[in-house]
């Protein structure tokens, strides 16, 4: 028979502690009873688990006997250390009374689940591990006790990147909110490298680079394939907010195809979020497929169709950074700079950290200000705004040295030569650009206006009305021709495709210039 003590630590029912006396029937079984035992005694519910006396998990296939001899293990380096209990006597005598050692029921696992899983890996060699319950045990658990502090701090760094992540969420001051965004991605970054294959932390570590607006290393965060959906208070449902920053982070990381995947896979898995998740679905494959179209255009070398299909695709995403800065690309061979800085600044907007896109922006004040022959207040603010761009790129010496010799002798005296200069500079990019080619098909033969029998400007109702009375005399039960069911399917799939808004612009796109 041995008397056990378990106490409450973090539980939201504050009980007093509960003495057990164990029947000498539970030699080698594991701490698992203990926490029933606890449950049925104090008639608590929730995920309970069972912690020594400084709130380090123990596993609960563990034999209780180890954990006692590791509690009291630790109890004795503390009293090695100098750490102990004085009792005064009434002859004024004072002894020294060694703390009992004492198991704790806790509630709430969530960070201290790896920490769990780091304890078994530390010590899965010793006795303690192996049930030996012996003094061979606790000798075995206090070697492990150099993990033990590891895995205890890994949990005190993901309690504090999640009490960051919430005080940012609670303040709207910008500066503060992105000192707390920082630290938290810093406590979790401690904490990975504890516990480098725990979710949770790679939540919490993303979390805080998608609200920095860090999108690669956001994406590089999240791993593989398999993205974990934030769930939502309410059952089979997500998290809105969440989940968008984790899809942002995919399609800006690089890969917009995988983020319409990953929506697709939580529109299967969550039955209340199954229309939003769907439409995330569909808009970043939208997004994917434009961008695709238009880096193969830009790729042939034409700039201005390029443009066109970027433009399409902000329309879908306007958050989304490499399409602002490609379609800023587009712009600068274009000739036309200062619309491509100003894609350069919303490229920045949208990711402070785009380091290419700082460079361009320069690069296209810069020749924006050549535009008015470096003469003039807007070539001057040019080159001013282009001079502390060029001062945050640091590969960039040589051009800033020039930008700063430019400033250094630019002429702000007559308005009217910079009037001007800027008049001629514009007729000479006029006459450098190649003439718009005449807008044609890009199919041969009819297309599916034709197939509906309505004009390519007809409204939805005109297109309704056309396609009904093509649908009663193309209708196999009236039309004796002998391809009539064929025609009326094709009749069929070309409204299918025109009554929808969004096919039918992506129709349009594609089949007219």
């Amino acid at each position: 028979m041995r008397t056990v003590v378990l106490k409450t630590l973090l539980s939201k029912e504050r009980t007093a502690p509960l003495k057990l006396t164990i029947p000498e029937s539970w030699g080698g079984a594991p701490c698992s009873k203990l926490i029933k035992a606890w449950s049925k005694r104090k008639q608590c519910s929730g995920e309970l688990y069972l912690a020594s006396n400084d709130g380090t998990p123990i596993p609960e296939d563990w034999p209780w006997e180890a954990a006692v001899e590791l509690t009291a293990a630790r109890c004795a380096g503390r009293r090695r250390r100098g750490r102990r209990t004085t009792t005064t006597r009434p002859s004024g005598a004072t002894t020294t009374r060694p703390r009992t050692p004492a198991l704790r029921v806790c509630c709430a696992r969530g960070a201290f689940d790896e920490a769990d899983r780091a304890f078994r890996r530390v010590l899965e060699g010793g006795a303690a591990a192996l049930g030996v319950c012996v003094g061979a045990a606790g000798d075995a658990a206090t070697v492990a006790s150099e993990g033990l502090d590891a895995t205890t701090a890994c949990a005190a760094d993901v309690a504090t990147a999640r009490r960051e992540l919430l005080r940012a969420d609670g303040t709207d001051d910008g500066a503060e909110v992105t000192r707390r965004l920082e630290r938290a991605l810093a406590a979790a970054r401690v904490a990975k490298q504890t516990a480098p294959e725990s979710a949770e932390i790679k939540k919490l570590e993303a979390a805080a680079l998608c609200r920095l607006k860090r999108w690669p290393e956001a994406a590089t965060a999240l791993g593989g394939d398999e993205v974990d959906a934030p769930k939502g208070a309410v059952p089979n449902t997500i998290d809105r907010r969440d989940a968008l920053d984790l899809l942002k982070a995919l399609c800006y990381g690089g890969d917009a195809a995988r983020a319409a995947r990953v929506a697709s896979a939580w529109a299967a898995r969550f039955a209340r979020s199954r229309d939003w998740c769907a439409s995330q679905a569909r808009r970043f494959g939208s997004v994917a497929e434009l961008k695709d179209k238009g880096d193969a255009a830009f790729r042939a070398g034409d700039a201005r169709a390029a443009e066109r299909w970027y433009a399409a695709a902000l329309d879908e995403d306007p958050e989304h950074p490499a399409l602002h800065y490609n379609a800023a690309a587009c712009l600068e061979k274009l000739g036309r700079p200062l619309d491509a800085a100003r894609c350069c600044a919303s490229a920045l907007r949208c990711r402070p950290d785009y380091a290419a896109a700082r460079l361009r922006r320069a690069r296209c004040l810069a020749r924006g200000a050549a535009a008015d022959g470096d003469r003039g207040a807007n070539a001057k603010a040019y080159l001013e705004a282009a001079l502390d761009e060029y001062a945050r790129c640091p590969d960039a010496a040589a051009e800033q040295a020039a930008c700063r010799k430019r400033l250094a002798f630019c002429d702000t005296a007559d308005p009217e030569a910079d009037a001007a200069a800027a008049r001629a500079y514009a007729a000479r990019a006029r006459a450098q650009q190649a003439p718009p080619p005449p807008p044609k098909p890009k199919v041969v033969g009819p297309t599916l206006y034709d197939v509906v029998g309505a004009p390519r400007d007809a409204s939805p109702s005109m297109l309704k009305r056309a396609y009904r009375a093509r649908a009663l005399r193309m209708h196999p039960d009236k039309s004796k021709a002998p391809d009539a069911e064929d025609r009326f399917r094709e009749l069929q799939a070309a409204y299918d495709v025109l009554s929808d808004a969004r096919e039918r612009a992506a129709y349009d796109r594609e089949t007219f210039v």
